[in-house]
């Protein structure tokens, strides 16, 4: 849990989406609170580790389903 910890929170990861093309990121800070940006759309929300996985929950996207 702590490397992922290390790895993505306090960071913004990058990338661009397979399908649009269009860029993409998350921001996340060291408390969980994350930003996601993707192509023209953008949702904040939180993020935690859990069992060793990154996890994400958005305000909007994704119906506020936990991912």
């Amino acid at each position: 849990g702590e490397e992922i910890k290390e790895l993505f929170f306090g960071r913004k990861v990058s990338g661009s989406n397979m399908v649009s093309k269009k860029p993409w990121w998350i921001e996340r800070s060291q408390d969980g609170n994350a930003t996601i940006r993707d192509g023209d759309k953008s949702d904040t929300g939180k993020s935690w580790i859990e069992e060793d996985m990154l996890c994400d929950q958005w305000d909007n996207f994704y119906e506020g389903l936990k991912d």
